[in-house]
């Protein structure tokens, strides 16, 4: 009987021409083109470049001048180049594959180029609603972007990422995914984004993408977006693409959204603590232009806060109640819309923080400043007032927290991405535009 499975020699020699090193300004990781001529690769591998360019074995380099589509959730993105000399392999089917089944990666670990590892797929797993594939194969970082081929020679995912620590704990992103991502391209073929600086796709604190250095980034500072203007009275922004998802905020008519990226029925929408949400595109007319937006900049982590805060000299019992309260919450995830300890912004933490002392707030932070008395001089602050920010500049109230004394305060932070403290005079000052007293 005739086998028609292919040895990974085999799909070597028929493939390895498609697959290209992809090196940017920061980075290393792989691409590779499909069977329409679409360049591949894992979002993280460029996300944060601003410079890249594509490498075949041979020595042959070809240009990239930005991104024709990408998602930052599922890890994926399709390059623009001009090179258009390469046809690749076909995309396989994710629904016909099954834990045993036989994989081959080709790719550039630590830059070597046209690396070949085998292995088998381990499960296949739906993590934050993205279909993934668990496979045994080896990767490094530079795999990342790496194509991996079924016996057929066919791509059934993408690498992206693995978990630190484990033993051949490894995961690419599937095929279905990747032609969800080509078909939002088609409908709109025109949209492109520049190389420009981006937020990372979040992971959990055990997981690494596989192409990305372990040391600390820089922090990105800009985004190139598609602005879209809501047409519906009210459509919810989602935490993820299923309808079931927790809502993290409503957006109205006449609105302006940051357009990410497009899948299926649904937009990808940057939201202001640069992460995603997602939108029903019928509420949505995208403009037909790309903009950039700036991202605020991580602080620098300042030292925790200790309970002896509560307990110090001098405090009122209104004082210790509301510092009491507020440490409480350290620690507590930080999510856009969210009201309570499963996740929490900064004006929702503020308003449940003073109930416990009586006090009312409404829950926006720009609308909580017209309760309790005005503070004008940083030389009266005392522990436990009210602290609103500007931080896009001007006026416009966008951010709150509570002084707790000794020059810190605690807030709901987008950039830690929990309740946590900052130094107040540090850097925040400068944008700090009111207080208010409850004491």
């Amino acid at each position: 009987m005739i086998s028609n499975e292919l040895s990974a020699s085999e799909i070597y020699k028929r493939w390895s021409k498609a697959i290209v090193t992809i090196r940017t300004n920061d980075g290393t990781g792989t691409g590779f083109f499909d069977q329409k001529g679409n360049l591949i690769t894992a979002c993280h591998v460029i996300i944060d470049s601003t410079s890249m360019y594509g490498r075949f074995n041979s020595g042959k380099t070809i240009s990239i001048e930005g991104i024709k589509q990408l998602d930052i959730s599922r890890d994926l993105a399709i390059l623009d180049t001009a090179y258009n000399a390469m046809k690749g392999p076909l995309l396989g089917d994710f629904a016909a594959l099954s834990p045993g089944d036989k994989v081959i990666v080709i790719g550039s670990p630590k830059g070597l180029e046209l690396t070949v590892t085998e292995g088998i797929i381990s499960a296949k797993r739906n993590i934050g609603n993205v279909q993934n594939i668990q496979i045994s194969a080896s990767i490094s970082p530079g795999s990342s972007g790496s194509p991996v081929f079924n016996t057929k020679g066919e791509v059934i995912g993408v690498v992206s990422w693995n978990i630190e620590g484990g033993q051949q704990l490894n995961f690419a992103i599937s095929s279905l995914e990747v032609k969800s991502l080509i078909k939002s391209l088609a409908e709109k073929p025109n949209t492109k984004l520049s190389l420009r600086p981006s937020s990372n796709p979040s992971s959990e604190a055990s997981a690494s993408r596989a192409g990305r250095p372990q040391e600390p980034q820089a922090a990105p500072t800009t985004m190139t977006v598609r602005p879209g203007k809501v047409v519906f009275d009210s459509v919810a922004i989602r935490t993820a693409r299923a309808t079931t998802s927790a809502t993290l905020s409503t957006a109205t008519r006449g609105q302006t959204l940051a357009i990410l990226s497009e899948i299926d029925d649904l937009y990808g929408v940057l939201m202001v603590n640069n992460t995603i949400g997602w939108v029903d595109k019928n509420a949505v007319q995208l403009l037909d232009y790309n903009t950039e937006v700036t991202l605020e900049t991580p602080k620098e982590q300042p030292p925790a806060a200790s309970s002896e805060l509560v307990e110090g000299s001098g405090l009122s019992e209104k004082q210790r109640q509301i510092l009491r309260e507020a440490l409480s919450y350290m620690g507590v995830p930080y999510r856009w819309g969210g009201n309570d300890r499963k996740g929490i912004d900064d004006s929702a933490y503020v308003k449940n923080v003073f109930a416990t002392i009586g006090v009312s707030l409404r829950r926006h932070s720009g609308d909580q400043t017209n309760v309790g008395k005005k503070i004008t001089d940083t030389g009266e602050l005392v522990a436990g007032e009210r602290l609103y920010f500007a931080m896009k500049g001007g006026s416009t109230i966008t951010h709150a927290g509570i002084y707790i004394g000794y020059g810190f305060f605690i807030h709901a932070s987008s950039n830690h991405k929990c309740v946590d403290v900052d130094p107040l005079f540090k850097s925040y000052v400068n944008k700090l535009v009111a207080i208010r007293r409850d004491l």
